[in-house]
């Protein structure tokens, strides 16, 4: 039953679900005024990634270039896995467990203003720290979220491409 649901499912599913990802997360940040952290912005990068990944390998798949497909479903799978660790490291900064790497405040680009601007810019900045955990959705935080769907579509991705479409060889 498993296997003839993934032999329907193409890669270019994975591209509407990042696209779904990403409309979910700008909506969060914009219609409901979340700002969000450093580690938050970064966190959509491998969502993008995915993103093209499944386009190239979509439209790999229908021009009958099946290692560039094969190689394109392989990179997206280990792009979720990283995506995953990079939820749980996340996750980990918002509930204590450890400590953010990165600062988690304003970014450097302020660093060319002089002392009279200065003052106004740090007013105008909405600064998030990375240990806030709003917004709780269904009793987890966006970046539990994030490491929970990321591990799905590794899953999916990885069983689609192992099963469907063979890459062991």
């Amino acid at each position: 039953m498993l296997k003839n649901i993934f032999f329907r499912i193409s890669p270019g599913w994975y591209a509407l679900d990042a696209l779904a990802i990403l409309g979910v997360v700008l909506v969060i940040q914009y219609g409901f005024n979340y700002p969000p952290c450093v580690l938050c912005i970064g966190q959509r990068f491998p969502w993008v990634l995915l993103f093209v990944l499944a386009v190239t390998a979509g439209r790999a798949e229908r021009v009958c270039a099946y290692k560039t497909r094969n190689a394109m479903l392989a990179l997206a799978c280990v792009t979720m896995v990283g995506s995953t660790g990079f939820g749980i490291y996340h996750a980990g900064i918002q509930y204590g467990l450890w400590y953010a790497v990165v600062s988690c405040g304003g970014g450097a680009e302020s660093l060319s203003l002089n002392t009279a601007n200065l003052l106004q810019a740090v007013q105008q900045t909405t600064l998030v720290d990375c240990t806030s955990k709003d917004p709780i959705i269904l009793g987890a935080s966006m970046p539990v979220w994030n490491a929970i769907v990321s591990a799905y579509m590794a899953i999916s991705i990885g069983y689609m491409a192992w099963v469907k479409y063979n890459i062991r060889t």
